[in-house]
């Protein structure tokens, strides 16, 4: 089995999360190590100060947990019936013309091609790159396509690329709110309301309940920062 490492200079650290900032009052190189073992992934990482000696007090290992290819797929489900769901509300206001399937099929084309955005610009940045403890996968895709990113870019990478598909959340409801606005039918509300229900409640419930509740970016990243 392969040991990868990364050293860098932060200003402070935590070792069971990377973005908990602690008050070591001096800049601190981590030299970081994440070793495959078994079913379970052993990050540890060793601090040390501005002069090459160890900060002991702060050594520790942390052990994340891997995810198998069945939860990994359930994890995807919730993101594909969205993009299901706003695509049929989009033929739907537009009376299921071929233009309105034309448009349905842009929008499914564009939120498969923001997971391909966040899997190359994002997902290097982040400590389950090329790991199964990364629980929607992409961080294994990721490896595939693009070179290790720098971990301490984390929150940065994530407020320039996340905004790119956020437009998937809010196209279909503006474009189901004028269909019913203009012709109210109960198919149309139901549709719109089961969309609402995936994209706004069942969809961020997973993540943070689940993939972000255990993440080892969760108290940096602009998602969950503040709620932890």
């Amino acid at each position: 089995m392969t040991a990868y490492q990364q050293d860098y200079l932060v200003i402070g650290a935590n070792i069971c999360d990377y973005s908990a900032i602690m008050d070591v009052g001096q800049p601190v190189a981590v030299s970081w190590i994440w070793q495959p073992a078994g079913p379970r992934s052993t990050y540890t990482l060793s601090i040390y100060d501005i002069f090459g000696e160890s900060v002991m007090a702060h050594n520790q290992q942390c052990t994340t947990g891997e995810y198998s290819n069945a939860v990994i797929l359930l994890e995807n489900v919730p993101y594909a019936t969205m993009l299901i769901l706003g695509a049929t509300v989009i033929a739907a206001a537009n009376r299921y013309s071929i233009y309105g399937w034309a448009f349905a099929g842009i929008f499914i084309v564009y939120g498969l091609l923001g997971s391909l955005w966040i899997i190359l610009y994002l997902c290097p940045h982040c400590p389950r790159y090329d790991t199964k403890s990364c629980p929607c996968g992409y961080g294994l895709l990721a490896a595939k396509l693009r070179p290790k990113g720098n971990l301490t870019l984390f929150s940065t990478k994530f407020k320039q690329y996340i905004p790119m598909i956020v437009p998937l959340w809010i196209i279909p409801v503006l474009v189901g709110g004028v269909m019913i606005f203009h012709a109210f039918s109960w198919a149309h509300a139901i549709l719109l309301g089961a969309f609402m229900v995936d994209a706004f409640v069942i969809l961020p419930v997973l993540s943070k309940g689940h993939g972000c509740k255990n993440c080892t970016q969760r108290t940096s990243c602009p998602w969950m920062g503040r709620k932890v």
